[in-house]
């Protein structure tokens, strides 16, 4: 047994494309391991079919998995009216009936964008911080007519991701104008109108480190 932590933590039923953990090895445990190298293939022969290790290799010396990232990285995969069903979609996506008004929606992209207070959209912890730099928020119509939400940032507070998708699909459906979105935005302040959506059709796309 040994203490491993992750590049950033996902809620049930999110997935990941792309994580990173580290772990520390005891003098004894580097022993019992043997002269067979730790190897991506040995790991993934331990390992249940839902969980593949691409690669390992040793880390630097203070290198920390979680605290060493400059970025974290989510897609959102959404289906909407214009979306012909597809049960074997049901994990990957989440579905929405009605059809999405993704220009509206990029519109509220830009409302949200930089260094701010996301406190309106985060799960408050106390003693921690809500302040964030959102690099990058696009939401894009596929060619198959899915909508791909993409969000880029230094980090990401707890319900964030699903909270902001949440509002700019309310956004997309025209139930919340982008004067309400912004306005949001602005109080930092988690209100009932804020709705943090299922986890499934969320990604995690991938970790950045210097």
């Amino acid at each position: 047994d040994f203490a491993m932590r992750v590049a950033g933590r996902t809620d049930a039923g999110v997935h990941a494309d792309h994580q990173v953990c580290h772990f520390d090895l005891t003098p004894e445990q580097q022993k019992r391991l043997g002269r067979t190298p730790l190897t991506a293939t040995r790991l993934n022969n331990l390992l249940p079919s839902d969980i593949a290790v691409h690669s390992v290799a040793v880390a630097a010396d203070g290198f920390d998995a979680r605290f060493s990232a400059i970025g974290r990285s989510y897609k959102y995969l959404i289906t909407d009216g214009l979306c012909k069903p597809n049960p074997k979609r049901a994990r990957y996506a989440l579905s929405v009936k009605k059809t999405l008004d993704v220009d509206l929606m990029q519109q509220g992209t830009k409302l949200l964008v930089g260094l701010r207070d996301f406190g309106a959209f985060c799960k408050p912890r106390e003693g921690a911080t809500t302040i964030r730099e959102l690099r990058t928020l696009t939401v894009t119509r596929l060619a198959d007519n899915s909508i791909e939400v993409f969000l880029e940032a230094d980090a990401f507070c707890h319900n964030m991701v699903r909270a902001i998708v949440g509002s700019l699909i309310a956004v997309g459906e025209k139930r919340q104008s982008l004067a309400e979105l912004k306005a949001m935005q602005e109080s930092a302040v988690r209100g009932a109108k804020v709705k943090v959506i299922a986890p499934r059709g969320l990604t995690l796309d991938a970790i950045s480190y210097p």
